[in-house]
């Protein structure tokens, strides 16, 4: 129970209230001053000193009293393991994670909200306050990956250097593809592939990955029927009709426009291809080209 004024009254030493140049009534009488506060065993130098008001009468550890840490610190919510702690002042205050406390990071992490599994990690300075995935942390990765967006699945992959940072499709990974590649918005169905690098990159249609056609074809916008075709590489890149593939006419016919009597207008001379791989006119009339 508290004791009553007059009982602390009397227990004060007229003396010391002296010395600070009042008497006994004056102090009591002090209306700035908490009479909660009269009898603790607080150091008398607290008494009538200019600590914020919002101290006086809080649970405080008592150590906090007289020290002389950053009068920022007075009445806040710190952990009381800050009190007294050789930290750098600029701690002081803040909100940090109190697993902080006392270690031995870099003074720039000091503040950061990174994960707390970060604390004694021996990455990069350049790591800290990143957002990177924490299964990043200790590896052994190019440096220059640090901080980037790549896919998870890629860390400690055997990928050229190159690769970091590209967009690339996840399945192209430990691929041994020319490194142009690398980058490239190809169907993933051409990784791998055996193709003339020179389409890679190309728009082709993928039922052309793997065709033996002469690479003269590799991006043309050819009908996709002229795959393996055995026709005459003059053909190749053509606009014809598709019911010329396969034929074995005359190369000469290729393109070829007839016109005759019954065919003023000059429909495209269609042939027809034999059992015998002969052919004939489908239209009237034995006009030739």
């Amino acid at each position: 129970m508290r004791k009553s004024k007059r009982n602390v009254a009397d227990s004060l030493d007229p003396e010391s209230l002296e010395v600070r140049g009042c008497d006994q009534e004056e102090y009591l009488q002090d209306n700035s001053l908490n009479p909660g506060l009269l009898g603790w065993s607080l150091n008398p130098d607290l008494l009538g000193s200019s600590l914020n008001p919002d101290l006086l009468g809080s649970s405080l550890n008592p150590d906090l009293l007289g020290c002389s840490l950053n009068p920022d610190l007075l009445g806040s919510s710190l952990n009381p393991d800050l009190l007294g702690c050789s930290l750098n002042p600029d701690l002081l205050g803040s909100s940090l994670n109190s697993d902080l406390l006392g270690s031995s990071l870099n003074p720039d992490l000091l503040g950061c909200s990174l994960n707390p599994d970060l604390l004694g990690c021996s990455l990069n300075p350049d790591l800290l306050g990143s957002t990177l995935n924490p299964d990043l942390l200790g590896c052994s990765l190019n440096p220059d990956l640090l901080g980037s967006s790549l896919n998870s699945d890629l860390l400690g992959s055997s990928l050229n250097p190159d690769l970091l940072g590209c967009s690339i499709n996840t399945d192209s990974r430990i691929c041994s593809l020319n490194p142009d590649l690398l980058g490239c918005s190809l169907n993933q169905n051409l990784l791998g592939c055996s193709l003339n690098p020179d389409l890679l990159g190309s728009s082709l249609n993928p039922d052309l990955l793997g065709c033996s056609l002469n690479p003269d074809l590799l991006g043309s916008s050819l009908n996709p029927d002229l795959l393996s075709c055995s026709l005459n590489p003059d053909l190749l890149g053509s606009t014809l009709n598709p019911d010329l593939l396969g034929c074995s006419l005359n190369p000469d016919l290729l393109g070829c426009m007839t016109e005759t009597p019954e065919n003023p207008s000059g429909a495209l001379h269609r042939p027809v291809v034999l059992a015998t791989g002969r052919w004939r006119d489908v239209l009237s009339g034995s006009s030739s080209c």
